[in-house]
């Protein structure tokens, strides 16, 4: 119960502030524009258009509580389809017990659940990417290219990083680690994709991957429940869990009317090894890479492991963390993916979906029993992959020569 409250009120501290941001960018120019394009198209769909100025009280979500306000339908549906909404799961990876589940703002007027909401997975799929890459015998101090690709056999596709530098080599740890796009698709082509696809399918996920490197980049889309579920196999050592939310239901004198009993076997989906490296360098990606504010701007010291994602024009930030004991999944979009922030200074996985799991570490931060419960420290690294992540994680082209035995090449 305590880790639900935290949520709940990381998810009103820190969404009450971004979407006064939002609101703010929808009240002029372009923005408006294809937000009132957007509302004309809703209420055409629904046959509103002559409805459009009808004016009476409604009641209004705000995060300070309902107000009734006298507005017009056509003002309603702006402040709805404006309206940022976030879905949180937390649940025990090694036998799936679910320990926090939001769906979304209020229930009452807004019942989608947005656990089980579909959206484009971004930079989330990642670590599903280098785990089967790692499956297939890719090692985190092997390098990757990062110059500039323009890829013919799919429509001339250029992918770019988030900061558009290009050049020089990555690690994979390193590449993982600062979410590179160019050395990530780069190793889209250097692994097996029938390989990547089953165990994509195998983690719990309902899509089907599609052969194009876009993939690579996280262009499919999976609820924030089938992310959670596959963070928890990166957490646990390669096992699936399938999430379950009750474990007993009992009368007040202790008579069980239902107990949980449904316990399939452990099924291994990942080798140990391939757990225990992606979790080494995703608890990099925290310390160093895209996930490093959880302990630089909000004073989370717990053992984490993470990663962020940013859809394509910010529609959607995903965060999902995690501990031996505990995985946390965060997602934030606005109900049409088409109405987002501009800049990813508001619209990253970092700033948006980031500060709710790091809000709520803050209280479980503070608290021993939560601490002590869901934040051991992780294992070691087994002797033989002890230095594993013991390289640059760039070297330049001067470098590169050097380097050339210990780069990640199509016929190893």
């Amino acid at each position: 119960l305590e880790l639900q409250v935290y949520a709940r009120e990381a998810i009103k501290s820190h969404l009450s502030r971004m979407q006064t941001r939002l609101d703010r960018q929808y009240s002029s120019g372009q923005s408006r524009e294809s937000l009132q394009a957007l509302v004309e198209r809703e209420m055409k769909n629904n046959n509103l258009e002559n409805r459009a100025q009808e004016i009476k009280p409604r009641e209004i979500f705000t995060w300070e509580g309902f107000r009734n306000d006298s507005i017009s339908l056509q003002d309603s549906i702006a402040h709805s389809l404006r309206t940022l909404q976030a879905g949180f799961i937390a649940l025990d990876p090694n036998d799936g017990e679910i320990k926090a589940w939001i769906g979304g703002n209020d229930y009452r007027t807004q019942p989608y659940d947005q656990v089980f909401a579909q959206r484009q997975t971004a930079s989330a799929f990642k670590p599903i990417h280098y785990a089967s890459a790692h499956e297939q015998g890719a090692m985190p101090c092997q390098y990757l290219d990062n110059d500039d690709i323009v890829l013919t056999d799919f429509d001339g596709w250029q992918p770019q990083n988030y900061d558009r530098s290009i050049g020089g080599k990555y690690s994979i740890a390193g590449a993982l680690a600062r979410s590179m796009n160019i050395p990530t698709v780069n190793l889209f082509f250097r692994q097996d994709f029938d390989e990547l696809a089953q165990i994509w399918t195998a983690l719990g996920y309902s899509q089907e991957l599609e052969y194009e490197p876009a993939v690579a980049l996280g262009t499919t889309s999976a609820s924030l429940f089938e992310m959670s579920r596959a963070y928890a196999s990166f957490a646990n050592g390669g096992m699936a869990v399938e999430p379950r939310m009750i474990r007993k239901i009992r009368t007040a004198d202790g008579q069980v009317l239902y107990q949980d009993e449904k316990r399939s076997e452990p099924r291994r989906v990942l080798a140990a090894s391939t757990s225990e490296l992606l979790s080494a360098m995703l608890q990099k990606a925290m310390n160093e890479g895209t996930g490093r504010s959880m302990s630089g701007s909000y004073g989370v010291q717990l053992p984490l492991a993470g990663k962020t994602g940013t859809s394509q024009d910010y529609a959607d930030s995903w965060f999902l963390a995690y501990s031996p004991n505990l995985v946390l999944a965060a997602r934030v979009g606005a109900p049409y993916p088409s109405v987002h922030f501009s800049s990813g200074a508001n619209g990253s996985g970092s700033a948006l979906a980031l500060p709710i799991v790091a809000k709520t570490l803050q209280n479980v931060q503070r608290s021993n029993g939560l601490k002590k419960r869901f934040f051991p420290a992780f294992d070691n690294l087994p002797e033989e992959y002890a230095y594993a992540l013991s390289c640059d994680d760039y070297i330049d082209d001067s470098d590169i020569e050097r380097m050339f035995d210990n780069v990640f090449t199509s016929d190893r």
